[in-house]
């Protein structure tokens, strides 16, 4: 069972502790009544009001137990868990933990409207921390989720992107059985989820569902939600689903669209996938990505002058 420490959150943290630990696929061992995890809302939601008509900073105590609220929201029942409960105590724990959910959707909305920010929280709150195991890539990863207060550059000293929310994803290794604050620093950060925004030149938003991989620098898109930020129920929690899933898969989920970025011109390039290339992937075909496809579609996007040049060559 891992532990894990943030060394960049707030001071007291030992609720944190046990919160991550329920974070993992082993938190079944706890308890198998998952109800008795949840904490009473409204009394959050009041102190939180009272901030906000304060002008006041939240104390660590209220950030904690908000953070633990939004953990214990966010979780996912694992297969293990279960085979301890019936069928029907499966059913009910999923309706009740769906409704606490989206409960704790209030809890986000009122930390956006924080007049003042805590110190160190770097523009967001931790949202939350869980572990993926991937069978076909015989890998473990934590995912650390920040949601941030208000929208945070994806690209330094550049609007053209917009970030609200993020998953941080560590890569564990199988020699690794304790995650403490010395050894944090030690993972390996493979990738970053993002929910970004763009905005066209009429004001007209879009935002996606996209992945930074760190060792190219590649961006890719893997969902487009148009003008809505994100899936309209249970948004948080549909993408933490993707997450999951992208991770889980040798090859990932599709990908609607691959983006290289030239700092030094400030020209980004980017490729659409066309028919050949999605049934090939479909198909289960190897997919050569050194090469352009002919029905392949690519972009050239000047961040400086805000002009598209449509069905560039590299």
């Amino acid at each position: 069972m891992y532990v894990f420490f943030l060394a960049e959150e707030q001071s007291k943290l030992m609720l944190l502790f046990i919160l991550l630990i329920l974070a993992c696929s082993n938190f079944h061992y706890v308890t198998s009544d998952i109800t008795q995890l949840f904490i009473d809302i409204d009394p959050l939601l009041d102190e939180l009001d009272d901030v906000i008509a304060s002008n006041s900073t939240p104390s660590s105590d209220l950030l904690e137990l908000c953070t633990k609220a939004l953990l214990v929201g966010s979780l996912i029942l694992s297969d293990i868990f279960k085979t301890v409960i019936s069928n029907n105590q499966h059913v009910m724990y999923t309706t009740r933990l769906t409704l606490y959910r989206l409960e704790t959707e209030e809890i986000v909305q009122k930390l956006k409207q924080l007049p003042i920010k805590p110190q160190n929280s770097e523009q967001g709150f931790i949202r939350d921390m869980f572990q993926v195991t991937s069978e076909e890539r015989n890998a473990k990863y934590l995912i650390v989720a920040r949601e941030y207060y208000s929208e945070v550059q994806f690209y330094k000293d550049s609007n053209d992107i917009m970030k609200l929310c993020e998953w941080k994803v560590y890569k564990l290794e199988s020699s690794l059985h304790d995650l403490n604050i010395e050894n944090l620093g030690k993972l390996k950060i493979i990738s970053y989820y993002n929910l970004e925004k763009s905005q066209r030149k009429d004001g007209t938003p879009t935002y996606v569902f996209g992945r930074t991989d760190m060792e190219d620098g590649t961006h890719v898109s893997l969902v487009i939600y148009g003008t809505k930020p994100g899936p309209e129920i249970d948004g948080y929690y549909q993408m933490k689903l993707l997450v999951i899933k992208d991770l889980q898969l040798l090859k990932g989920l599709p990908v609607v669209a691959k983006t290289i970025r030239n700092p030094e011109n400030g020209i980004n390039t980017v490729i659409v996938p066309g028919f050949t290339r999605q049934i090939q992937d479909h198909l289960g075909i190897e997919v050569d990505n050194d090469i352009l496809y002919d029905d392949d579609i690519v972009m050239k996007y000047d961040t400086e002058t805000k002009e598209t040049i449509e069905n560039s060559d590299l």
